[in-house]
């Protein structure tokens, strides 16, 4: 939250970040998550997967469980991993560009 501040700037939107929950997520309106380390669990997945949203985190065995879809970890290199399950089952599509750059999983 302290990185994105009062809001990132992204190709003429404004990314807004609120700070909730997991167990308040499921009556929260939003289309990214950003999932906190730990927190990954099937409550967060669900919330995410009836909004259709993209969710971020750092666990990379979220992503392999299905949990979430897309994990960034930046030790020493940065590396992307991909959940193509989830990102289809949430109706989101990654440039070609972007798909070259990520380890799905």
């Amino acid at each position: 939250m302290t990185a994105l501040g009062k809001g990132l700037p992204i190709g003429g939107a404004i990314l807004t970040p609120r700070l909730v929950d997991a167990a308040a997520l499921g009556s929260t309106d939003f289309g990214l998550a950003i999932i906190a380390a730990n927190a990954n669990g099937e409550a967060v997945a669900q919330s995410v997967d009836a909004r259709h949203a993209l969710c971020v985190t750092a666990d990379r065995t979220a992503v392999q469980r299905g949990l979430c879809t897309v994990a960034i970890n930046s030790a020493g290199r940065v590396d992307i991993f991909l959940n193509n399950r989830v990102a289809q089952r949430a109706g989101i599509t990654f440039a070609t560009a972007f798909r070259m750059m990520v380890h799905e999983q």
